[in-house]
């Protein structure tokens, strides 16, 4: 194949191509990846020589070769900082040199199921078990890939002035009964919330006989425009993501009411999600996205410094980037949540893939303790197990989660 064919074929002038082999231009990674399909020259040789990587961290050709091409679009809401760590991963070395042109598309929390599985290449960060949406009768129903971090920073958060008796810490019967109270003078009491799903996770086993539906839960997609309504004493209750729990209690203006603190149910997996052209087409990159996330959470977790310095890059990205100037994601926030080795009430961010399951098998040995605290009977119980099943996990992967019991 002559220099002319080459450069035809790879979509590259020739006089770019000759100023390239000077030392003088340089090459995109998409340039790079279609020069490597075209010569036969493994990719990372040419990335190497690129300088985009070194040949020590270079991915194996193999895996490399089971990567799509073009643009895969990553869909999440970037308020949150799981979320927004999982947007900053797609401007690492390790994802940037596979000569993928990442399309980052923004969408309020709700709208992500609905545009990953419209979208032909993409991926997104979601929660597992809403992941399957209906909205006015339609479903959205993208694939799920793999759990990424199990989320226990549920909220349900009153006004400290409105809450006036409540201790720091209440316990589960002393939270109901100020919800009851709260019934008992407001007819319909109003929840902001960023969705009414997410309003819903509230109805646990150790909830479910308060009368539930008689809360009015208004919603609004932006969570901080939610807190800062709250805040300035709109509504009765508030549910935002971590960031604004976290700035609600340390402003000293909110007191949670129901959290995992009193409620051990109160979790749930949130997970990297597909596209069905995705799944059938990009298994290799969903686990090298897998991988990378892994690494990253290993590091957040034992070094300060690198905490502090995906802070900065992370904040300039949602300014300079996706222009989200008003958020509640700080430094504050990201320490506190990954340098403790227990966060309990925050978010759990596994070093492994296995630390996931075993976070949840210690959520739900902790239920399994309530369940005998509150003197439930086996059958009390194997219910209570299974609304972890069905609202955690999702229906669709529980059949062999939960062992049967049918004993007495």
């Amino acid at each position: 194949m002559s220099i002319l064919e080459v450069c035809d074929a790879a979509g590259i002038t020739r006089s770019h191509l000759a100023n390239v082999l000077n030392g003088q231009k340089s090459l995109s990674p998409q340039k790079i990846r279609a020069l490597a399909e075209v010569t036969g020259v493994p990719i990372s040789e040419l990335l190497d020589a690129a300088g985009y990587i070194d040949s020590k961290s270079a991915i194996d050709e193999a895996v490399r070769a089971s990567l799509p091409m073009g643009t895969v679009t990553v869909v999440t809401d970037p308020k949150f900082l799981d979320s927004a760590i999982f947007l900053w991963l797609f401007k690492s070395n390790a994802l940037t040199s596979l000569g993928i042109e990442w399309e980052i598309r923004q969408v309020p929390w709700k709208g992500v199921p609905w545009l990953v599985q419209k979208t032909d290449m993409s991926l997104g960060f979601y929660n597992r078990k809403t992941a399957t949406a209906v909205t006015e009768g339609l479903v959205a129903a993208p694939r799920f890939w793999a759990d990424l971090a199990v989320y226990e920073g549920y909220a349900l958060m009153a006004r400290k002035d409105d809450a006036t008796g409540l201790p720091n810490e209440p316990s589960i019967a002393e939270s109901l009964e100020y919800l009851r109270r709260l019934l008992a003078t407001n007819d319909r009491p109003v929840v902001l919330a960023i969705d009414k799903v997410t309003f819903t996770r509230f109805k646990t086993p150790l909830a479910k006989d308060l009368p539930w539906e008689r809360f009015q839960v208004v919603t609004e997609f932006d969570a901080d425009a939610a807190l800062e309504l709250f805040l300035n004493k709109h509504g009765d209750l508030f549910v935002g993501g971590l960031p604004q729990r976290f700035k609600a209690q340390h402003s000293g203006q909110c007191v949670p009411i129901l959290s995992i603190s009193n409620d051990p149910w109160l979790f749930s997996l949130n997970s990297l999600i597909c596209s069905e052209t995705m799944f059938r087409n990009g298994q290799g990159l969903m686990a090298l996205i897998t991988a990378v996330w892994f690494q990253v959470c290993r590091e957040l977790r034992a070094d300060a410094a690198f905490r502090t310095k995906m802070f900065g890059e992370l904040t300039d990205m949602l300014a300079n980037e996706l222009r989200v100037t008003d958020h509640s994601i700080t430094e504050d926030l990201v320490h506190s949540v990954f340098k403790a080795e227990d966060p309990s009430v925050l978010e759990f961010f596994p070093r492994r893939p296995a630390g996931v399951i075993t976070r949840v098998w210690q959520k739900i040995t902790n239920c399994i303790a309530a369940s005998v605290e509150h003197e439930w009977n086996p059958e009390q119980t194997a219910l209570a197990l299974k609304w972890i099943s069905e609202e955690t996990i999702g229906p669709d992967e529980t059949e062999s989660f939960l062992l049967n019991n049918d004993s007495d």
